[in-house]
């Protein structure tokens, strides 16, 4: 018995180790090792097949235990258990397919692929200020691995992409299938979606909707259209009757104010950006543009969704570079790396290169790694580049106090991996400044502004 408890405290401390390394470091047999092991069946694991199983001891994650249930929700709606999450000791996971039991992955803290659905952003701040009963950290900065098991588990029935954490997010997702079946859900009419828009953004700003954890600062709320069938839709996401598709809409102050003002024209420019990429046929989300309340609602398609129960897998970039890259200076620098692995194709690679450069010349300074996805098949080292969104030009933003930061736009300089592209950014560039520059209704300052960044954008200007 106290060779028992001297090899849990061991594992406890070291965390998962390999049969051959607990035998030599207690002076054991093998037989004597795992007689220990099944007399403590309870409290230590064995993960894997014979040539690469790990002994860990397992660790109960609050009221979640130590063995949770990963669910996947395939494109037509279809529930299917795929893996379990088990918590070990210290802090590590092992992820456990149920296709393939015997190879676990063992990661030194929450998978990645699950840290990239944490609670962040203004999104992230809605749903701790709305699930107090969580007992989770005021702050999204604040959550810790587990903190973000427990968000996931309990309330993460409406996660990006299209997994599902734990047994609670599993019924709270049925349920919701359930009240979409009998019609109890709302629905917005996709004609006339103001006066719901309006509401929904009160609901976002006092923090009374908890939905996805999309990231981002910008205000937003998430919501379901029911389409009607002679609508125009480019996007692939809908649901087989075509009647509903999943939207994320981003919202100006309703002040009368420079920021709300300068908010305004940059969701107006985000949806002259998306234009010009899909008129240029790189993927980019679909948009609509809403004026109601006194604000400007800039409607965006979820290309994670499918109808109103379907989803598809999805991953941020962000993701992959904590798995694969490290540090990183831009889009392009890490998904270069990311095709040099395989992971992603040349054809992605050229496109990203082509939207990086897009990005600097449209002075969007927002250019981080999870302002960028992927399609993703969990298991599967592959990953396919999604449609843009959030491409904007954030350097005219409005400081946090509301100011105008008066910053000017120099035309940027760019590395050698960028040669190829740069031309056509440059084209593509000069399309959403000219936009910018007719659009009326945009601020005369905003088309000011559009009108310099055109003259720096020439295609004579030596960078």
């Amino acid at each position: 018995m106290k060779r028992e408890l001297a090899l849990i405290d061991w594992l406890r401390s070291e965390g998962p180790q390999a049969p051959a390394a607990v035998m030599s470091r207690f002076d054991i047999s093998q037989p004597t090792l795992f007689r220990a092991v099944k007399g403590q069946s309870e409290m230590i694991v064995s993960l894997g097949a014979k040539r690469n199983r790990q002994l860990a001891v397992l660790r109960s994650v609050r009221n979640l235990g130590s063995r949770i249930p990963i669910f996947c929700i395939s494109e037509t709606g279809a529930v299917s258990k795929f893996a379990e999450l088990v918590s070990l000791f210290p802090d590590s996971f092992a992820f456990v397919l149920e296709s393939d039991q015997y190879k676990p992955l063992i990661f030194p803290g929450l998978p990645y692929f699950l840290d990239d659905l944490r609670p962040q952003g203004f999104m992230g701040r809605a749903f701790l200020q709305n699930h107090k009963d969580l007992n989770l950290p005021n702050r999204v900065q604040d959550l810790s691995s587990d903190d973000t098991l427990v968000a996931l588990s309990c309330r993460g029935e409406e996660l990006p992409g299209n997994l599902l954490v734990g047994a609670e997010s599993f019924e709270r997702h049925q349920s919701a299938v359930q009240r979409s079946i009998q019609r109890s859900v709302d629905l917005v009419d996709w004609n006339r979606p103001e006066k719901n828009y309006v509401a929904l953004a009160k609901m976002a700003i006092d923090g009374e909707m908890a939905g996805s954890s999309a990231g981002g600062e910008q205000p937003k709320f998430t919501a379901v259209l029911s389409r009607p069938e002679n609508s125009k839709d480019n996007s692939k996401n809908r649901s087989k009757d075509n009647s509903t598709v999943s939207v994320l809409v981003k919202f100006s102050p309703a002040v009368d104010s420079f920021a709300a003002e300068r908010w305004r024209d940059l969701l107006i420019c985000e949806s002259l950006a998306l234009l010009v990429l899909r008129q240029n046929r790189i993927a980019a989300v679909e948009s609509r543009l809403h004026e109601a309340g006194g604000r400007t609602f800039l409607e965006t398609t979820r290309f994670d969704r499918v109808g109103q129960n379907g989803r598809i897998g999805t991953l941020s970039l962000s993701a992959l570079e904590n798995e694969w890259v490290g540090n990183s200076t831009n889009w392009a620098s890490s998904v270069e790396v990311l095709e040099r692995k395989k992971i992603l194709s040349k054809e992605d690679l050229k496109t990203v290169r082509l939207l990086e450069s897009f990005g600097r010349l449209i002075a969007n300074t927002d250019r981080h790694s999870g302002n960028l996805s992927f399609f993703w098949d969990y298991g599967d080292k592959k990953a396919r580049l999604a449609p843009v969104y959030d491409m904007l030009p954030m350097l005219f933003a409005p400081s946090q106090g509301g100011e105008d930061t008066r910053k000017k736009f120099l035309r940027p300089s760019y590395e050698h991996t960028l040669l190829e592209v740069w031309p056509i950014a440059l084209r593509l560039a000069r399309e959403f400044w000219t936009m910018a520059c007719d659009d009326v209704k945009l601020s005369k300052s905003m088309r000011k502004i559009a009108a310099d960044c055109l003259k720096c954008n020439r295609p004579d200007h030596t960078p």
